[in-house]
């Protein structure tokens, strides 16, 4: 009976091999990743998994007319070869390549690769894993990386109790800080201390999950040096949604604070003499629209700013001549400066109040050029000249009775 239950219990070495067989297969079939068995002397594929069908587009009757060169898009059939000789005498590889579909997509695939005893010849078993979405993630932070390292702009990342986790080239320029001395240390090494009330403000918001406004405001340099920043906060959140870090990009804007300063105090220069001279000034745009006239000429012409900006001059105050006749616009002086570029100088016109009355003007008109050298409009200066034209009446009468007095004078004797 004992000897009975041995026997039972033996199993025959076919029937091990059997379920060796079946294991493989099982696991063959059921691997996430393809598998292909090739034959080394003709570079066919002899057997694949469902997944390598899946991957690759193939039919099993398309897989088995294949060769490795049809599928393998990184290597010349000459590459291959060399691969597949040092293989069968190392026995083993694992290497990344290029796959191309039936579509013909390529797709990334980190493959390795054995050797194996098949039906007593000798086979490689290429295992593929799909690696195209790694890849591409791969380069997409590459590339990002690679913008925020050359960036003029300090881009600075950060833990919400204010650590400083990454420090940019932009950052060590602007801050004065190398990364290495920057890292670790907290943000408000950047801070005035009359301004670090901000910092905690914003990295309250961040928890609460409230967005930080874009900001300008001042920082300091490692050298102590003050400087005008403009500051955009983003929080960095993690799969959950929830903000764990946070991204800030600071831009040096103290040359643009400079030179914006610059230009307000040119603007106020500006202004108070527009509004300081007797002599009107007025701007037009290349339509001849008027887009600025100083308080002399609103008062000469007796209107409000609000009744001209916008407005067409030529229309408003200047559309008829001395005579009463219609003047056409084509044939205005000071039209004629941004179309000709020249100054255009004039002394008997007249422009029209807006009671309706005129007076006798005289106006210079000068061309407005713009960077590139292109005519955009004109500026016109002008004066109220009724009591020149008066003084030049009486001149003239003056002359003539002094004529006729020498001419009496003459006939007597």
């Amino acid at each position: 009976m004992k000897g009975d239950s041995q026997d039972r219990r033996r199993k025959p070495p076919g029937s091990k091999r059997q379920e060796s067989e079946l294991r493989y297969r099982t696991i063959f079939e059921q691997s996430p990743d393809g598998i292909a068995i090739i034959d080394p002397a003709t570079t066919r594929l002899v057997e694949f998994n469902e997944a390598a069908h899946r991957q690759l587009g193939y039919s099993r009757d398309e897989f088995a007319r294949l060769r490795i060169s049809d599928l393998d898009a990184s290597e010349t059939p000459e590459e291959t070869r060399s691969r597949i000789e040092k293989l069968l005498r190392e026995g083993k590889d694992n290497f990344e390549a290029l796959h191309r579909t039936k579509q013909g997509e390529i797709r990334n695939v980190l493959a390795t690769v054995r050797t194996l005893r098949l039906d007593g010849r000798d086979a490689l078993q290429c295992v593929f894993h799909d690696i195209t979405e790694r890849k591409q993630a791969e380069k997409a932070y590459q590339e990002l990386a690679a913008i925020v390292e050359n960036s003029e702009d300090a881009i600075i990342s950060m833990t919400l109790d204010g650590r400083i986790t990454s420090w940019n080239r932009g950052a060590e320029q602007i801050y004065g800080y190398t990364a290495e001395e920057a890292t670790g240390q907290s943000i408000l090494i950047t801070v005035p201390s009359d301004r670090r009330h901000e910092v905690m403000k914003n990295f309250e918001k961040l928890k609460q999950g409230e967005k930080v406004e874009h900001f300008e405001t001042v920082r300091v340099r490692k050298d102590g040096g003050q400087i005008s920043v403009a500051i955009t906060v983003s929080p960095i959140k993690d799969a959950r949604g929830d903000t764990t870090r946070a991204s800030i990009i600071v831009r040096n804007i103290t040359q643009h604070k400079q030179a914006e300063a610059q230009v307000g105090q040119l603007l106020r220069q500006n202004t108070l003499l527009l509004e300081s001279i007797g002599e009107g000034v007025f701007g037009v745009d290349a339509r001849g629209d008027i887009t600025f006239i100083n308080p002399a000429a609103l008062r000469m012409l007796g209107c409000d700013a609000a009744d001209l900006i916008g407005r067409c001059s030529h229309t408003t105050f200047h559309h008829t001549r001395t005579d009463g006749t219609p003047y056409p616009r084509d044939e205005c002086p000071i039209y004629a400066s941004f179309h000709d570029g020249a100054v255009h100088c004039v002394d008997s016109e007249v422009f029209w109040r807006k009671n309706g009355s005129s007076f006798p003007v005289e106006y210079h008109s000068t061309p407005i050029r713009d960077k590139h050298g292109d005519l955009i409009g004109a500026v016109a200066t002008f004066r109220d000249i009724t009591e020149r034209r008066a003084l030049e009446a009486r001149f003239l009468r003056a002359q003539r009775m002094e004529s006729i007095g020498l001419l009496a004078g003459g006939i007597a004797h």
